[in-house]
């Protein structure tokens, strides 16, 4: 019976055990993708310093994450200018337009800092090796990209 009427009959319910095992399996990538985005902000920082800012709490945050302002830029300027980098303006929900992210103006942020945010998300796959390339492809693209 595929009921989705009590937990027992619930399709996810007889997969539970499942899910609960590949996730204690992959807390430890938890752990490598936070340092991973700890890791791509520190080298965004030395790459253009003074200029890189981080949106949202330094702590309390999503482990794979990345929501950072770039003075002096656009963020859909630093976009285009980084075509291999899978990067987003704003929050998830955001619709790329120009205006504001509805979330960061939530934050109180000033627009020219709003507008320069720039979203990156890693997930199990990323390296180093990513990491580093998507450094100097990020940084390339916010000089091109400053105003």
């Amino acid at each position: 019976m595929d009921s989705l009427c009590a937990f027992s009959d619930c399709p996810l319910g007889r997969r539970a055990p499942f899910c609960g095992r590949l996730a204690v399996e992959h807390l430890g990538d938890r752990h490598r993708i936070q340092k991973l985005r700890d890791t791509l902000h520190d080298h965004l920082v030395d790459a253009l310093p003074g200029r890189v800012l981080l949106n949202g709490p330094s702590g309390l945050r999503l482990p794979n994450t990345l929501n950072v302002s770039i003075k002096g830029t656009v963020g859909s300027e630093v976009l285009r200018n980084a075509p291999t980098i899978a990067v987003s303006t704003g929050s998830a929900c955001h619709s790329g337009g120009p205006e504001p992210s509805p979330v960061l103006s939530a934050m109180d942020m000033d627009r020219a800092r709003a507008v320069a945010a720039i979203r990156l998300s890693l997930g199990r796959g990323t390296t180093a090796d990513n990491i580093d390339k998507a450094t100097d492809e990020l940084a390339a693209a916010a000089r091109a990209a400053s105003n």
